[in-house]
């Protein structure tokens, strides 16, 4: 996942040092917009990232199941795991269900890089290659995602000083756009 330079998604806008590099001359509202977009990104690259780990989990699970001998397939495991009194890895994510499409499709798209579609008819080197590819998406990702949250710490670090100078109120400072 690389961004691109001039490209029209919110990802490659969010990283064009165009978007910071004349940050003392935005209006309140144009920086307070830059800032909610940049932090929708990071949103939506975590939920991404948080799909490609699941996806690991899943094949790392697999490939633990066939180490120990459990007889049991993977599925049934993970549904035991999730029974009244267990805890749970799963977490909530934030992404609104509007974008959720886009970036699941995303996800898929990483995802289907792997080439692996049955967990149970694939060997273990198939299994353990997929797991290495996912990390590498997980980690290209990642590396995106650092990105943009020096963006959202740019901005935010702008519209901080202007609330220390008095430009702008406690009501506003930090209030995402309409």
């Amino acid at each position: 996942m690389e961004p691109l330079l001039g490209g029209r998604r919110r990802m490659d806008r969010v990283l064009d040092p165009a978007f910071i590099t004349d940050v003392r001359e935005l209006s309140g509202e144009d920086l307070r917009s830059r800032r909610a977009m940049a932090i929708a990104e990071g949103e939506d690259l975590s939920y991404i990232r948080r799909m490609l780990q699941g996806r690991r989990d899943m094949l790392e699970a697999e490939l633990e199941r066939r180490g120990s001998g459990e007889a049991r397939p993977l599925y049934v495991q993970l549904s035991d795991q999730d029974s009244p009194g267990r805890s749970s890895r799963h977490q909530r994510m934030s992404v609104p269900p509007e974008r959720v499409g886009e970036h699941g499709r995303q996800a898929e798209a990483l995802l289907a890089r792997t080439g692996l579609v049955d967990i149970e008819a694939a060997t273990d080197a198939e299994l353990q290659d997929a797991v290495t590819r996912l990390a590498a998406e997980e980690r290209g990702v990642s590396q995106v995602r650092a990105a943009v949250h020096e963006v959202v710490d740019d901005l935010t670090q702008e519209l901080g000083r202007r609330y220390r100078e008095g430009e702008l109120g406690p009501e506003t400072a930090l209030q995402l756009p309409d």
